[in-house]
């Protein structure tokens, strides 16, 4: 069975690494309350660990690691495609709007696997020579984009 206490630690440091909110969590007594987020169960209080940290820096601290991750994401989906860019690609010929919605797509996709089928499936030249989602992943990603 899992011990509860190990699992709302990993969960604290997860919520850390992936937003910068940075919980502490507490029995004492007499804390201002102004500090208080939430109140839990058996009289613990959820607090900021930084009580110096300002709301406008949490949410900067939180723009700043999703604008890596995103960077980082864009840098690692793009790299891979260039195993997948041949001699007849015409790259004058593509569609900037598309463009566009695969980097929107691109960086908001987390997992080396899906940077890997983002790279691999979605996309297929046309007559036209225009890139375009394969349709059997359009819809999966549109789904998946509609709700991000």
């Amino acid at each position: 069975m899992n011990n509860p206490v190990d699992s709302r630690t990993k969960y604290l440091n997860l919520v850390k690494q992936l937003t910068g909110i940075d919980f502490e969590i507490t029995t004492d007594e007499g804390i201002d309350e102004k500090r208080v987020i939430n109140h839990l169960k058996n009289d613990e209080q959820v607090l900021i660990r930084d009580e110096e940290s300002t709301i406008n820096k949490r949410i900067n601290k939180r723009s700043q690691i999703n604008e890596a991750r995103q960077q980082y994401n864009l840098e690692q989906i793009f790299s891979l495609a260039l195993d997948h860019v041949k001699g007849d690609v015409l790259i004058d010929k593509l569609d900037l709007d598309w463009v566009m919605k695969f980097t929107n797509l691109a960086k908001n996709c987390y997992t080396p696997s899906m940077h890997e089928t983002l790279v691999k499936n979605p996309i297929r030249r046309t007559s036209s020579t225009r890139l375009i989602f394969i349709p059997k992943f359009k819809n999966t990603f549109r789904a998946w984009y509609q709700r991000s």
